[in-house]
């Protein structure tokens, strides 16, 4: 029972251990929903007015409603380092008539220079995501469904035949485990004086734990 047990647990270990990669910037997607970004970037409007040229600055949680759709189409899937230039049109830009630049159409010069919690050091064994991966890493988390209840059970019965009930489970003769008790009375037995049947109960049918 316990080198099952063991294998159990190495199975278990091995398989919540398999590299599922958490949602987030890596060097092979670039930018993604919810990372924090640090940018320098570029504001012009069409006729050549600068609105803002800052050359270091922090949006949060990069996504669709928090910052205007344009900008984040543009921005997500760049990778740091990276330089791009593009225009918002009116529609994806400020689309609230009271803001000050509702209807108007800008420019964006934006540089990737940071992306928050990312280091290059985290992404060394970076894989992309291909079918083989994948498909191995969906067999290693559906196994771990299945043989997760099998070890609770296992762990349990473990438990208790070992600790909980110790003493209801030593031969009633021998004084060493019992291999079974008697179905009437429930006394307990070892493997040797269980074949001879219940001493109390007159050879009535064992019962193996």
């Amino acid at each position: 029972m316990k080198q099952k047990l063991a294998v159990a647990l190495l199975i278990m270990a091995l398989i919540f251990s398999s590299p599922i990669k958490s949602h987030g910037y890596s060097e092979t997607k670039g930018v993604e929903r919810g990372d924090t970004i640090v940018v320098a970037y570029k504001l012009v409007l069409d006729n050549g007015t600068v609105l803002t040229d800052a050359e270091r600055e922090t949006f949060p949680g990069l996504d669709y409603g928090k910052y205007i759709d344009g900008f984040v189409d543009e921005v997500l899937g760049m990778k740091i380092g990276e330089k791009k230039t593009f225009r918002v049109p009116p529609e994806k830009a400020y689309t609230d008539p009271g803001h000050y630049l509702y209807g108007l159409a800008l420019i964006y010069t934006v540089t990737l220079l940071d992306v928050e919690n990312y280091t290059s050091q985290n992404q060394t064994n970076d894989t992309s995501d291909n079918f083989v991966t994948t498909l191995l890493r969906i067999l290693a988390w559906t196994g771990g469904l299945i043989v997760l209840p099998i070890l609770a059970i296992g762990v349990y019965r473990y438990i208790n035949s070992s600790f909980l009930h110790k003493s209801a489970h030593i031969c009633s003769i021998g004084g060493e485990k019992a291999a079974g008790k008697c179905a009437n009375c429930g006394t307990p037995y070892c493997r040797s004086h269980f074949i001879k049947g219940c001493a109390n109960c007159k050879g009535v049918t064992l019962q193996p734990y």
